[in-house]
């Protein structure tokens, strides 16, 4: 998790799903919660994205990172 808030703190992420796929050749993985759903993660294999599962559902990543939403991908930019 405080990697994923260095990240955020610089500006260095994408979040959302659509908007991973959308912009998959700017990002170089995807950070998704345990819960994430199955056609997530079909469509970034499809894309041919690398995907990191992290230990923690989607309620927990919001309340950790004190974000306003749930979020089911989280893309790291290049």
């Amino acid at each position: 998790m405080s990697e994923l808030k260095k990240l955020i703190e610089n500006d260095k992420v994408i979040f959302g799903s659509r908007e991973c796929v959308k912009k998959a050749n700017k990002i170089s993985r995807v950070i998704i919660p345990n819960d994430a759903r199955a056609e997530t993660l079909k469509a970034f294999k499809e894309k041919d994205i690398e995907v990191e599962m992290i230990d923690s559902s989607k309620n927990e990543i919001m309340e950790k990172l004190e974000l306003e939403f749930l979020c089911e991908a989280i893309g790291v930019k290049k």
